[in-house]
């Protein structure tokens, strides 16, 4: 019995080394293929890698070639830049020389604009100031109007009371009333004038010494309102600074300016 179950342990032994056999085999035959195949990819690889050094050697000579002819043509492109170089500083050396004196004129130009800027400056803040005067003589000049005002108020109530020295002139000689009209009229009134006037006194005085009826317009005087009721105010007014002599002439209650009785002496 135990001799049985040797042998079987025994053959059972025999066909598992004889499987193993039989995969070691199968594994050997395995490891050849690919060990030949291996050897034949590896020929293959060499074959190409000598194949690509054979191009690659033809390549790097031919770039070799071409490299050495660019690096000549960039040397004589940088030989030329170089006296490209040259000549531009050279220009730019004689540019900057002609462009000093510009910025010399210049630089005095910008002192003069700074100047006159700040000069500016001072007018404008003087022109503030005269601003301020401006408005203040405004307001002296309605003050002054209303004096003006109130002045001829009293010279038409002098007119009305005819006192001294603003009397009616028409009962005295007509050689009177012409120097009296002398002292009255504009200071380039001609002796042949006054001469001209005396004798249309002279005359008027023998045919009409009425009064004249108040006119509305100045191109309805008549000629003779020389010899005629009138009287004339001088007074003083103070004209930048200077002090000059104004006239009034008043007739029939009336004001008139120096410009209005001129015009109307001139119709006369």
């Amino acid at each position: 019995m135990l001799i049985y179950a040797n042998s079987m342990v025994i053959e059972e032994s025999t066909k598992a080394v004889q499987a193993s056999n039989k995969k070691i085999t199968e594994v050997v035959n395995k490891v050849l293929l690919l060990q030949f195949r291996v050897k034949e990819f590896m020929a293959n690889l060499r074959a190409s890698a000598d194949k690509i050094r054979t191009d690659m050697n033809m390549v790097i000579k031919a770039f070799g070639s071409s490299l050495k002819a660019e690096r000549e043509d960039l040397s004589k492109i940088r030989g030329d830049i170089k006296l490209d170089n040259v000549d531009q500083n050279s220009t730019i050396t004689t540019q900057l020389d002609n462009l000093k004196p510009n910025m010399v004129a210049e630089n005095k130009i910008m002192d003069a604009l700074a100047e006159q800027t700040q000069k500016a400056k001072v007018l404008t803040e003087n022109l503030k100031h005269a601003k301020l005067e401006v408005d203040k003589l405004q307001e002296e000049k309605i003050s002054i109007k209303a004096f003006y005002s109130e002045i001829h108020q009293r010279l038409l109530i002098i007119v009305e009371t005819r006192s001294h020295p603003f009397n009616d002139t028409r009962g005295g000689k007509s050689g009177h009333r012409v120097l009296f009209l002398s002292k009255t009229t504009r200071h380039d009134t001609t002796r042949s004038q006054l001469d001209g006037y005396r004798d249309r006194l002279n005359s008027e005085q023998k045919t009409n010494s009425e009064a004249f009826k108040e006119p509305k317009d100045i191109q309805d005087f008549p000629r003779g309102l020389i010899d005629k009721e009138y009287w004339s105010i001088v007074y003083k007014k103070n004209e930048d600074g200077v002090l000059k002599n104004h006239m009034f002439f008043l007739r029939n209650k009336h004001l008139y300016s120096t410009s209005t009785m001129n015009q109307i002496l001139t119709r006369a």
